[in-house]
């Protein structure tokens, strides 16, 4: 079965989470059983391939709650038609859906039972169907206020010359996994292999294979390389993503020590560097799932775990054990803020429950504040965060907000640093038609979504702290596993791949210079192209990319909300 998700390539889908698919997948297959009299505008089903699932599965969900029903009641046909579909798609269903749909199950029912909402209202509220979406764009939270004092500063490797830029690494999406084994089968019918137990096809390499997540050995690499770097990178930037994908045998327990062991590893192995993290989609559990009132023993385990890499201000610790976010000053007149992008994240179906909690609003007025703050201190932020606000999986009001604010502080904000996707993208933010900001996507550390593993280093002006440059490095995954099994581990070398402006021609690193290369792109498919092949970090998976991948490579860097993506796709 061959599904498209919002009339999007697969090419801008290389990291999807299992609830993308197969909680929209399962709607689908659970209304089809059911066989409930929908009435939907036919017209809109192209455009909203899930409309009519979703309607008829929220009749089902308002059944039961009428009828006094309980997830038990319902779970062994959610178990059985899950196991269906996923053994229809190749998958081994008996063994993914009991855990999936256990964890999934539960909270969702809460959800749409705390919700109250008519199954019209909660299918357009998740942007499965169409409608009006004015009740999802909340708009600004404005309010005046004084400049703030300077929070305490933190002092990273000070540059010895101050012509000489400041470098920051960045690293995302690491998705650690522990029972990764060297020689166990690459392809088993699973969302993740190369573990013991499965069987399948292949034999797993040393350092990770493009359907699997990365060992510690890989990690070793890694570090090992980046405290040999000469200069050392002033800080690190570390957007998010600890566990591997196998949602199906998550708890809390199993995530609390993903992001512990992320922790206690970095610091002990890049024991130099200060570190500033932003909270990842994969954090939590469920995964994805997110809401402050029932989140707080998360946050605060979360601004704990923090600490270990950075000395985080009072302020800092309150806002993140209160939503997830904060922000301090990196040096004079540079001030970092990191956001928590759960809450506009599509496949947090809490987001529905977003109006009722102060936890959403709360985040967006600091958000303003904070830019208002620096603003009248002269200070430059840096924005860090894990889902950009122009993915495919957002909801249409993050994008909404995201764009406008950051074109009112287009002169405050000099850097925008995201990750999620496990790919090598970037998003012109513009509004009127005048390119404002650039969100930089890093490519991940883990290989899944047939990746290599990566690192970046941006280059920023010590002076006007504007960034000016990024070098993206790689391994060969397939060069390097041969070279594990020759025994000569010690001859894998991490590649530069490019750096931004000598690849692309740029300029320079203004939103303007992206813009252009965005409009280059519309007429030169060879530059396209070279675009996809470091979109993948040069890995040596074989891809195909026809006209219609083309066009969503176009448009997805001319938008940074889910609306104009989609305006630019119609």
């Amino acid at each position: 079965m061959v599904i498209r998700l919002l009339a999007l390539d697969t090419c801008l889908m290389p990291s999807v989470s299992l609830s993308f698919i197969w909680i929209p997948l399962l709607l689908s297959s659970l209304s089809g059983l059911l066989s409930l009299p929908v009435d939907v505008d036919v017209s809109a089903q192209r455009s909203h391939p899930f409309c009519q699932p979703c309607l008829r599965f929220a009749e089902v969900v308002q059944d039961m709650i009428q009828n006094n029903k309980t997830y038990a009641d319902i779970r062994s046909t959610l178990i059985s038609v899950c196991a269906a579909l996923m053994d229809a798609n190749g998958y081994h269903g008996h063994v993914i859906c009991p855990g999936f749909v256990d964890e999934y199950g539960p909270p969702t029912l809460y959800i749409i039972s705390k919700g109250m909402f008519s199954p019209p209202k909660l299918c357009e509220r998740l942007e499965l169907c169409p409608g009006s979406s004015e009740e999802r764009q909340y708009g600004h939270v404005t309010r005046s206020m004084e400049p703030v004092a300077n929070v305490e500063y933190v002092h990273g490797r000070d540059t010895v010359d101050q012509q000489e830029p400041i470098r920051i690494l960045q690293l995302t999406d690491i998705h650690l996994d522990h029972q990764y084994k060297p020689g166990t089968p690459v392809d088993c019918g699973m969302l993740i292999c190369c573990r013991d137990g499965l069987n399948g096809s292949g034999s797993a390499g040393t350092y990770g294979e493009y359907s699997c997540e990365v060992p510690v050995a890989t990690l070793d690499l890694l570090t090992e390389h980046l405290r040999q770097l000469d200069p050392q990178p002033n800080f690190t930037i570390y957007t998010g993503d600890n566990p591997p994908h196998d949602i199906w045998e998550e708890n809390w327990q199993s995530q609390t020590q993903s992001t512990n062991f992320i922790v206690d590893y970095l610091s002990k192995n890049l024991p130099n560097q200060i570190i500033y993290p932003a909270m990842g989609n994969h954090e939590t559990f469920p995964q994805s799932f997110y809401y402050p009132p029932m989140y707080k023993n998360f946050t605060a385990a979360l601004a704990e775990f923090w600490q270990s890499w950075v000395k985080l201000p009072e302020n800092a610790l309150q806002t993140i054990r209160a939503g997830g976010y904060y922000t301090m000053l990196v040096r004079p007149g540079l001030r970092l803020m990191s956001i928590n992008t759960e809450f506009g994240y599509q496949f947090n179906f809490y987001t529905l429950l977003n109006d009722q909690t102060p936890g959403y609003f709360e985040q967006r007025k600091w958000m303003e504040e904070t830019l208002a703050a620096a603003a009248g201190n002269g200070e430059k932020v840096l924005i860090i965060g894990h889902v950009p606000p122009g993915d495919p999986t957002t909801i249409m009001s993050y994008g909404d907000f995201y764009g406008p604010l950051v074109s009112q502080y287009r002169d405050v904000i000099v850097g925008q640093l995201f990750g999620h996707v496990h790919q090598d993208l970037f998003q012109v933010v513009h509004t009127g038609g005048y390119p404002a900001g650039v969100v930089n996507i890093a490519p991940s550390v883990t290989t899944r979504a047939n990746v290599n593993p990566t690192y970046r280093i941006y280059l920023m002006d010590p002076n006007t702290y504007h960034l000016i440059d990024y070098q993206q490095y790689y391994i060969n995954l397939t060069e390097a596993n041969i070279l594990a099994k020759q025994n000569h581990a010690e001859a894998v070398e991490w590649k530069l791949a490019y750096t931004a402006r000598e690849e692309y021609n740029l300029k320079d690193f203004t939103a303007k210079s992206w813009w252009e290369l965005t409009e280059r792109f519309e007429r030169n498919s060879s530059l396209l192209l070279q675009y996809l092949d470091n979109m993948y970090a040069r890995s040596d998976v074989d891809r195909q990319c026809g006209e219609l991948c083309k066009r969503e490579l176009v448009c997805g860097t001319k938008s940074a909300s889910k609306r104009q993506l989609l305006q630019c796709l119609e």
